[in-house]
């Protein structure tokens, strides 16, 4: 059936897992709601919410220190992401007892109007400055501004979820951001993103347009990924090459030839 996916970071917190030992009794008593961690708690709630039956969490959905069921659903991460309704990232979350609400700093607010009402009820307007929209944009790399703090974005896992994900609500410290391929939607504006797409990845990605024989920009494309997930993060290191394979999947039927290894077949002498 239809499902939800989280998107979240682990850090140094080991959340409630599925192992072989964990799994027999999973199936038989359930998991209870509060053995959950914080983010993951409100991932339900969000999901009951919306009407949703199923959520998929990657630290339940895969078997643990498993290395065949890892195997198995390593190179089905994109799948996961393209197929679910909705991706929900807990963008402002160092690991999963952090949660998706987080309370406003009143510190940020720049105004607040106190106004007396006819029937003497007191009410209080407050109005923060504008928001940094710029990490949750398809063209950005990594955020740059260090008042809204993203962990979620520095984590290579993210990048390819970002990219196959139909649709995304990001989770801020400040606000819900809702993506999808149309438009980007806050509480600040609502923006259309047939005019803010730039990323010749993510216009790849839901098109199927990559430039076809150009070597050239094919080689320019492939370097400009390299360099964005590069630059994030990894709980282990393992890990690199298969964080990145299914972007590699989108490239994999161009002039490039074979990928192998993280490389193209049209760049090995």
């Amino acid at each position: 059936g239809p499902y939800i996916a989280l998107s979240h970071c682990w850090g140094n917190f080991m959340p409630i897992q599925t192992t072989a030992l964990s799994l027999p009794v999973f199936r038989t008593q359930g998991i209870h709601l509060g053995s959950l961690p914080k983010t993951f708690q409100e991932a339900v709630f969000i999901t009951r919410f919306l009407g949703y039956s199923y959520l998929w969490i990657d630290s339940f959905c895969i078997i643990q220190h498993d290395r065949e069921d890892w195997a198995r659903e390593a190179p089905r991460m994109a799948d996961v992401y393209s197929n679910s309704h909705l991706t929900i990232a807990a963008i402002s979350s160092a690991d999963c007892t952090g949660g998706l609400f987080h309370q406003n700093n009143e510190r940020q607010v720049k105004y607040a109007i106190k106004r007396e009402l006819e029937d003497g009820t007191t009410i209080e307007l407050y109005v923060r400055p504008a928001l940094d929209h710029s990490p949750y944009e398809h063209g950005a790399l990594l955020p740059s501004n260090p008042l809204y703090p993203t962990p979620l974005l520095n984590r290579a896992w993210f990048f390819q979820e970002h990219v196959f994900s139909r649709r995304i609500l990001f989770f801020t410290n400040w606000e819900i951001v809702w993506q999808c391929h149309q438009l980007n939607t806050c509480i600040c504006e609502v923006r259309n993103y047939r005019d803010i797409a730039q990323n010749p990845i993510i216009r790849s990605g839901l098109r199927n347009e990559l430039p076809g024989g150009n070597m050239f920009r094919l080689h320019s494309l492939w370097a400009s990924i390299i360099r964005a997930y590069t630059e994030r993060q990894l709980t282990y290191d393992s890990d690199k090459l298969a964080a990145l394979a299914a972007i590699a999947g989108l490239m994999s039927n161009t002039a490039l030839g074979r990928y192998i290894s993280g490389l193209w077949e049209s760049s090995l002498v």
